[in-house]
Order: structure tokens, then C-alpha cells, then sequence
């Protein structure tokens, strides 16, 4: 996580190639952007915030996705 510029919190999302197709990339993307949504709605934080997808990623369920995403938000909450 990165200070922020003044104004909102950035989220930027990293969905390498890893042998995959377009659609299963967007698809890793767009789950990611919902559950950073979500999470951003009930604890903001005050940074930049980039996500950088593992190949384990394409493999793992929603529910594993979400896990994740919690665990790392609630990590650049904490303070420092």
C-alpha cells in the first residue's frame, strides 16, 4: 500500500497471463474488483492499493478469492 495523493483510494489489479485466456483473466479481475468493493465500503483505508493475482488464482473458488481479499484488506488497514 502506497500514501495516497489526497482524494479516494486507488486499487489497481495485476492478473498475469499464466498460460491463460482473456476471459479467464477478466474473470479473476472482476471478482477481485467486486470483493475490494465490498471491503472498501465497510473499511476504508487511505492509499494506493495494487492486488497482484497468483497463478493459484485461476484455480481457486470464489470463496477462497474472498478469503484472501478480506485477509489482505484487513492487513493494509491495521496500523503501522
Amino acid at each position: 500500500m502506497l500514501p495516497a495523493d489526497g482524494g479516494e483510494t486507488r486499487i489497481g489489479i495485476v492478473v498475469p497471463r499464466h498460460s491463460r485466456s482473456a476471459v479467464a483473466r477478466n474473470y479473476i479481475k472482476r471478482c477481485i474488483r467486486e470483493l475490494t468493493r465490498v471491503e472498501r465500503s465497510t473499511t476504508p483505508l487511505s492509499g494506493d492499493v495494487v492486488i497482484t493475482a497468483l497463478p493459484g488464482a485461476y484455480e481457486a473458488p470464489a470463496h477462497a478469492l474472498r478469503r484472501e481479499v478480506i485477509a489482505l484488506w484487513a492487513r493494509a488497514a491495521a496500523p503501522r
